[in-house]
């Protein structure tokens, strides 16, 4: 029994048509009431009281009390009716906008001081009462041009006692100010980086002694910028500009470790870039810069190689040279020079693994293929891939990479 209400709404103040919350009755009388003269077991007589009870899923409920049946009293008992429906309000709607640059100001409104109130004859329901609908809206009109519509919904209602329409107890209902709850963030899609700042715009509402609230979202999404493209990978940094020079195998005397050094040059330093390799030269172990000014050495178009001073402990460039019986070096540090010369035997004995080609004895200082450029740039620096193949005395061959990070010319 009793009417049920469904919709979602949103409110404000009520004035027109109301007198603490109660809805003024229809004037016309209801000529299908039966005639309270002739008395039966279902006339209502005698309007005590009315109250209502408003609960925290937005359902109210209201009752009335009055005599039930004969209009003598010792015949007379009394009985409740009752209506129950649900308060439905809501904050239209939900919005998305695209802006051309980020939002300067804090999102502001405008709106009507009074909202609108229409009134809607329900009819009757099962158990005689006849039913009001009780519409108001209002609309907000924010400073990014979005209108929302606030809107509730709620009934009045009667019911005939002694030809008397006897109004059910209505909750009071209150509208409070619309407020904004801003947040900001970012968001990245195909490489771009978006700004979007979400309002939680809430009306809060009162009806009777509950508290409710209409609330909606508007998003407002703003290109940022590019996504900042991730620093490549790198194995050492040199922390000056520098141009690829030449790469060789150089023996550190007198540990015999072998080491792989390839020499880029800047305007006033040769810096060897030494790398260490595992025992099978097929995989990068470490890498690292030492750096000499170039005041100190001699560097030429003939270079194509460095020799390890043992007196200073710094990488020279040289001219590395083959012959028949094995390998010469020479390089000149501090107007030193700085030579070296070994055998093949020697040279196999002492641990190179780095062949010429296929199917050969004769092991070599330098390398075969060797390819050094400029493959990346990210922010003010440039990243020189350097590879070089070795060969082992199986005829194997083995590329080494390693990318060199240096600050742009």
């Amino acid at each position: 029994m009793g009417f049920v209400a469904l919709l979602s709404v949103c409110l404000t103040s009520c004035s027109d048509g109301f007198s603490d919350g109660v809805v003024n009755a229809p004037q016309q009388k209801d000529t299908t009431t039966p005639d309270p003269t002739q008395p039966t077991d279902d006339n209502w007589h005698h309007y005590m009281k009315t109250w209502h009870k408003v609960f925290e899923n937005s359902f109210v409920e209201a009752h009335m009390v009055g005599q039930k049946g004969g209009k003598n009293v010792q015949e007379a008992k009394f009985d409740t009716l009752h209506i129950r429906y649900k308060y439905e309000y809501s904050l239209l709607a939900d919005t998305t906008l695209y802006l051309d640059a980020a939002p300067a100001e804090k999102l502001g409104y405008t709106s009507a001081s009074h909202g609108d109130y229409k009134y809607t004859d329900g009819g009757r329901n099962a158990q005689g009462d006849s039913i009001l609908s009780v519409n108001f809206a209002k609309n907000y009109t924010l400073t990014n041009g979005v209108i929302l519509n606030l809107s509730t919904k709620r009934l009045s209602a009667w019911h005939e006692m002694d030809g008397i329409l006897r109004p059910y107890s209505e909750p009071k209902e209150s509208i409070g100010q619309i407020g904004f709850n801003p947040s900001t963030e970012e968001f990245e899609r195909n490489d771009s980086i978006f700004g979007v700042r979400t309002n939680v715009v809430t009306v809060p509402l009162t009806l009777g002694d509950k508290k409710f609230y209409a609330s909606c979202s508007i998003r407002e999404i703003w290109f940022s910028r590019l996504k900042e493209k991730a620093e490549p990978k790198f194995d050492v940094f040199v922390n000056e500009p520098v141009n690829y020079l030449a790469s060789s195998m150089v023996q550190i005397v007198p540990s015999n470790n072998w080491k792989n050094v390839h020499l880029m040059t800047s305007t006033s330093k040769v810096h060897a870039v030494i790398v260490t390799t595992d025992e099978h030269n097929s995989k990068v172990v470490s890498v690292e810069d030492k750096a000499v000014d170039r005041s100190r050495v001699i560097v030429n178009g003939q270079v194509n190689g460095s020799l390890y001073d043992a007196t200073t402990g710094l990488y020279v460039p040289a001219i590395l040279t083959p012959d028949n019986k094995g390998w010469e070096g020479d390089g000149v540090i501090d107007g030193r020079h700085v030579e070296y010369s070994r055998g093949y035997a020697q040279l196999i004995d002492e641990g190179v693994k780095n062949f010429m080609e296929t199917n050969t004895s004769k092991p070599t200082l330098t390398f075969s293929g060797v390819k050094a450029e400029v493959t990346s740039t990210w922010k003010e620096y440039e990243y020189t891939t350097i590879t070089w193949t070795k060969y082992s005395r199986d005829g194997k061959s083995h590329m080494n990479t390693i990318v060199v990070k240096s600050p742009k010319k």
